[in-house]
């Protein structure tokens, strides 16, 4: 797994101003539900999207995490594109995309400064731990969902 992630990264960075290669590789890291036509290349390649496919998160976080170096406009852009991702599916309270957004954050953490993330997934935990602890009465269904997310 290891040489397959150095490869992509190789490709990816040297690959950087193919706007084709790197788009449809930023697709494969936040794009959730293919704007793309079926049955082209990039519509297979993206069939591994972050949301449907989790287990891959830490795989595509790596790519990420080794092209930084190489590429770091590459990275600010991953970065840019999932936090918009992320704001969205928190808008619109699609709580499964959310975690699996943090679980990607997560997964990139030694790109971000201090604690990064985990700072906010500490909050996040202590939060939800509070809420859980609340009657059900006292608590909206919003909070209730955020509770059952983060304790699941």
């Amino acid at each position: 797994m290891e040489d397959d992630v150095a490869a992509i990264a190789k490709t990816v960075a040297d690959n950087y101003f193919d706007s084709d290669l790197t788009g449809a590789f930023l697709d494969l890291v936040v794009q959730l539900y293919g704007a793309f036509p079926q049955g082209g290349w990039k519509a297979r390649l993206i069939r591994g999207r972050t949301i449907e496919q989790p287990l891959k998160i830490p795989f595509v976080a790596a790519i990420v995490v080794v092209v930084n170096p190489h590429k770091p406009e590459f990275t600010t852009e991953v970065l840019k594109k999932a936090g918009e991702a992320l704001q969205k599916y928190i808008d619109i309270g699609s709580w499964r995309e959310v975690k699996l957004f943090l679980r990607l954050f997560g997964c990139l953490q030694g790109l971000f400064e201090g604690d990064g993330v985990f700072t906010i997934l500490e909050e996040l935990f202590s939060r939800a731990a509070d809420l859980q602890m609340k009657s059900s009465e006292d608590v909206s269904p919003t909070e209730n969902g955020w509770a059952a997310l983060l304790l699941t």
